[in-house]
């Protein structure tokens, strides 16, 4: 339950900087140092980065690690904290997997606020609220490939929020099947937006030709509306 709380404040500690970010920082850290290293082998990365992250906020006004922060998130299209956007673009797969991720926040009463479902912050709580079973496929189809392919493009970036994310890939490493599953879905969907690919959504798992030209909200669904 300790490594659950840890999440849980590293979910805010990677959010806009407010004046509560450096004591989530803190309370991540502490809930962390109750972790066995032996069974989170990827502990003392993400504590390391949690510090170079508290030392930087610590150097910084607020007004100047927000500017740092929205240059880094919002002006660079690499480093956008948005896993759906790195594993399917802006693609109607993306709009079907938003809309999944909206039902289940709202099955846990998790807020939104005015980012999209698949911000990382989003997608750390809702792990960190799901039974085991659901936690596995939401860490294989969505977690792990999606910090593995944002570390990649953002892998010449000297940030401390990416050092924190690379510290999180670490802990969940990518399948390379998975990888290789959804590299195809995205390159099928690209070359025929209207066809019916091999996708993995991350509580479906594996499906083939799966339809999913409905969604269950149509302002995120990209093949409703264009980009999302």
């Amino acid at each position: 339950m300790e490594f659950n709380k840890a999440i849980q404040y590293i979910a805010t500690a990677l959010e806009y900087p407010t004046t509560e970010t450096p004591s989530a920082i803190q309370a991540a850290k502490e809930a962390l140092q109750d972790q066995d290293v032996d069974v989170i082998p990827a502990n003392a990365g993400i504590q390391k980065s949690l510090d170079s992250l508290g030392q930087f906020l610590d150097s910084t006004s607020l007004e100047q690690s927000q500017e740092a922060y929205t240059r880094l998130f919002d002006l660079q299209p690499a480093c956008t904290p948005h896993l759906g956007y790195h594993l399917f673009g802006d693609t109607y797969i993306r709009g079907a997997l938003l809309a999944e991720l909206v039902a289940e926040y709202r099955q846990r009463d998790l807020s939104l606020g005015h980012e999209l479902p698949d911000y990382v912050p989003h997608v750390l709580r809702l792990w960190a609220s799901l039974p085991a079973e659901d936690r596995t496929l939401l860490q294989t189809y969505l977690l792990a490939p999606g910090f593995n392919r944002l570390c990649f493009a953002a892998r010449n970036i000297d940030s401390p929020w990416i050092q924190v994310l690379q510290a999180l890939a670490a802990l969940w490493p990518a399948e390379e099947e998975v990888l290789k599953t959804l590299s195809n879905s995205r390159a099928q969907t690209t070359a025929a937006e209207h066809a019916k690919p091999e996708v993995v959504l991350w509580k479906a798992g594996i499906q083939e030709n799966r339809d999913l030209q409905t969604c269950l909200d149509p302002r995120l669904c990209g093949c409703r509306e264009g980009s999302v």
